[in-house]
């Protein structure tokens, strides 16, 4: 069974050739012929296509279809250039503190993070227990603390022994045992999302949450080498679907993104983010190390990139797939995304910058 269909590009230049992906269940990989169509070459699970013709074009496999636009104009880049093979020209970000803000006061250097707007950080034990609105600069508590969060979207559960599903924007709490993203996978005969997990024999890394998407969890596994896993009812399949890890997924809405080491042209690292409900799938070459956390919203990914540092230039930046790029004297750590804001931590404190206006 075919449980996802992606393509490199959904909007090729004429002659442009892409690739496609099937995702197939484990459970049947490798036990059946694939039917391709509309393409020019397959290859098992993989196949191709050439724009030779301005307009839509139907690529499918089994009953799944997606439907390419040839000719379309390039994404959109930070600096209103066009992508060139999938990179943008740089476009600086300048960040500013945040006071009162320690990064470095919390156990789980995740955080503070940003979200939805809102900057969520530790101000005593340790634990995320306060907020500061980055708009308005009103600071609050938050009714519950946590080690370390789970993101919910625009909300972030709070787990411990009364556990909450906090909105920070409109500051509304939901007492739920588990993250409601989650929730929604479960079956009605199991009691938590955990269980819901062990129908899929998934081994998640003890340090890395499962996290959900547009009707799936996915998660991080350890294999030969590590993979970014995919569970739907109807069954799992590994997300990368190459040799090398695949590690820390996070989710936004339809959209996963994750660190290949494989990932980029040539099988270099990569940020590669899949959009689950439009069957997209892009790869920015990024040299992260794996070692910080990757960032999602609805326009754009950032991550730590080490190149400089590597090649004796400079520090650790934050760098973001439409071309922003932040740096500074100090190594840029912990990138986060959330209601048009990027926040990461910059020695022992937290710098912001907004990139996009405020709605009016």
């Amino acid at each position: 069974m075919v449980l996802a269909l992606f393509a490199l590009d959904l909007q090729p230049a004429l002659g442009e050739v892409v690739q496609v992906d099937a995702i197939v269940a484990e459970s049947e990989s490798g036990s059946a012929t694939l039917r391709w169509r509309g393409v020019d070459r397959a290859e098992g699970a993989r196949a191709w296509f050439q724009a030779t013709t301005a307009g839509p074009a139907e690529v499918c496999v089994a009953d799944r279809c997606l439907t390419l636009q040839v000719g379309a104009a390039a994404p959109a880049c930070a600096n209103g250039a066009p992508a060139d093979d999938g990179r943008c020209t740089e476009s600086p970000v300048r960040g500013q503190p945040v006071r009162g803000v320690d990064a470095a006061a919390c156990f789980d250097d995740a955080w503070p993070r940003v979200v939805d707007g809102v900057l969520l950080f530790c101000d005593k034990g340790g634990k995320v227990d306060s907020a500061v609105d980055l708009e308005t600069g009103e600071r609050w508590a938050l009714p519950a603390s946590a080690r370390s969060p789970v993101s919910v979207g625009d909300a972030l559960w709070l787990g411990g022994d009364a556990p909450l599903e906090y909105a920070p924007r409109s500051r509304r709490s939901v007492s739920t045992a588990w993250p409601t993203t989650l929730q929604a996978l479960v079956r009605p005969d199991t009691s938590s999302w955990l269980l819901a997990l062990l129908q899929w024999h998934a081994l998640p890394l003890p340090d890395a949450a499962p996290v959900g998407a547009a009707g799936a969890v996915i998660w991080t596994e350890r294999k030969l080498d590590d993979d970014v896993i995919i569970g739907l009812p109807e069954g799992r399949a590994a997300l990368g679907g190459g040799l090398g890890n695949q590690r820390r997924p996070v989710a936004h809405g339809s959209r996963v993104a994750w660190f290949d080491e494989r990932g980029a042209r040539g099988g270099g690292p990569a940020v590669v983010v899949a959009d689950l409900g439009s069957g997209e799938r892009r790869a920015w070459a990024a040299d992260s190390g794996f070692l910080g956390p990757l960032a999602l919203d609805a326009e754009r990914a950032c991550w730590e990139d080490r190149s400089r540092l590597r090649g004796g230039e400079g520090g650790i930046e934050i760098r973001c797939s439409d071309g922003r790029v932040a740096s500074g004297a100090a190594d840029l750590l912990s990138p986060s995304l959330g209601g048009g804001w990027l926040a990461w931590h910059q020695g022992k404190q937290v710098h912001v910058a907004r990139l996009t206006a405020p709605s009016p």
